[in-house]
């Protein structure tokens, strides 16, 4: 698991679910299954003050945006499912710029592919409500 800071997608929460407030700002992990991120995998402070991990509907979220994990909880959560979630943005990016596994991708670049594939989301999300 890594200590150092890195790049995350989050999005705040539109309305209120079943673990969190409206307007809480959520942790998302990169694309899981073949949904076209219809379902994203997020994790937040709950309203107890815990990190916990849900599936949501992407139409739930609003605020896309690349943001540099600086929280040492966030830093320190691990899921038991999806793994860490800042390395699973630098995977996802370096998939995306066809990077060699092994070599080290520089945080810019996943900071770009994570603001590419969050202006995706703003792009489908306007497009449904046209």
């Amino acid at each position: 698991m890594t200590t150092l800071p890195g790049w995350c997608l989050v999005a705040d929460l539109r309305e209120e679910a079943k673990a969190f407030k409206a307007g809480t700002l959520l942790h998302c992990y990169p694309p899981q299954w073949g949904d076209g991120y219809e379902s994203v995998v997020v994790f937040a402070e709950n309203r107890k003050g815990r990190m916990v991990e849900h599936v949501l509907k992407s139409r739930r979220c609003t605020g896309w945006r690349a943001l540099e994990v600086m929280s040492t909880n966030v830093r320190r959560y691990q899921s038991r499912t999806h793994g860490n979630p800042i390395e699973a943005w630098r995977s996802f990016a370096a998939d995306r710029t066809h990077n060699v596994r092994g070599v080290a991708l520089q945080e810019d670049v996943v900071k770009r592919v994570i603001l590419e594939f969050a202006n995706e989301l703003h792009a489908r999300a306007a497009a449904k409500r046209e």
